[in-house]
């Protein structure tokens, strides 16, 4: 189905959507109409429940409704004052609601209960590291009419490759808090049972209370750069680089005269990022993104100690109770 309204321009962040903000019409705006008719359906089985907002079109344009709607969930999620104005507490909210980490509200309860598998808030730190939130957010990665051009899209950044970029459902899905949420566990819970066992997540002569974490920071890693994950499910640090490791590469890319890029020497694109540690060294290797993205740095509680860019919330890492 051909797009009902154009893709965002390269990079438009709306960190505030509403009457003043700039931001009145366009996928934004549309994010946050699905979220308030997902936020109102999800009462759907609650006989005794709240004022909930009504039903809003989901037709790219803030209105007042739209505005109403959004004070209500303000008043829900127990933000003040109530503006109608979707600014970065609001987003940040309705992405806890949908991730289940609204404990004062049934409905994000069951979410939470749907995801118990996870540690408790690791849905919403990624979404945080991804895109502090935003539902509409969109971020470009090359140029428009190459071969590798896409675009990350929503609160959880799905990547969408050009051939779906003028496929309406499959941006509707990529700004749709809600899919994107239940689509994350799913992608993180098939990694963990898959490569949990591997000897990178479980290995063998480490204890066995640290699996949790080493297997679910993994499994974030694979959003970010699925090769990457994979080969550390299958290899501890200490053999990255190895004549194994690099085979292994060889076999999961399957292109003749693929080299892999080495793990711990300083490489140009993740030097362009521009990133670095709380103690000032800069993120240069592939281990060095790594670490920054979701492996971590340091020990907790230790000087310039990193817990992840998408697992900065997570503060115990086995199931939810």
């Amino acid at each position: 189905m051909a797009l009902l309204y154009p893709y965002p321009t390269e990079k438009p962040y709306p960190s505030s959507v509403g009457f003043g903000t700039g931001f009145t019409k366009g996928w934004a705006v549309w994010a946050h109409q699905r979220a308030i008719n997902r936020f109102h359906h999800s009462f759907d089985d609650y006989e005794d429940r709240p004022v909930i907002p009504d039903l809003v079109e989901e037709n790219y344009e803030w209105s007042e409704a739209d505005a109403y709607a959004i004070k209500v969930m303000q008043t829900l999620l127990r933000l003040s004052p109530q503006t109608g104005v979707s600014g970065m507490a609001t987003q940040k909210r309705i992405v806890q609601y949908f991730a289940g980490d609204i404990h004062w509200l049934e409905p994000s309860q069951a979410y939470r209960q749907r995801y118990r598998e996870l540690p408790a808030k690791l849905l919403a730190s990624i979404s945080y590291g991804e895109a502090v939130y935003w539902l509409g957010c969109a971020s470009w990665n090359g140029v428009e009419g190459d071969s590798d051009f896409s675009i990350d899209f929503g609160a959880f950044q799905d990547n969408v490759g050009e051939s779906g970029l003028n496929d309406q459902g499959r941006l509707e899905h990529a700004f749709d808090v809600r899919y994107q949420v239940q689509k994350k566990w799913n992608e993180l819970v098939a990694w963990a049972d898959e490569n949990g066992d591997r000897r990178g997540c479980s290995p063998p002569d480490r204890p066995a209370t640290e699996y949790p974490e080493r297997i679910w920071r993994r499994a974030c890693m694979a959003h970010n750069r699925p090769l990457d994950a994979a080969v550390l499910a299958r290899f501890p640090l200490d053999e990255l680089d190895s004549a194994g490791s690099v085979a292994f590469e060889k076999q999961w890319v399957g292109v003749p005269g693929y080299r892999p890029s080495p793990w711990n020497e300083p490489l140009n694109w993740v030097k362009a990022r521009g990133c670095s540690f709380p103690d000032g060294k800069r993120v240069e290797t592939r281990l060095d993104w790594c670490r920054f993205y979701a492996l971590a740095r340091g020990k907790t509680g230790e000087p310039g100690y990193w817990p992840g860019l998408v697992c900065r919330f997570v503060k115990t890492w086995g199931p939810q109770a």
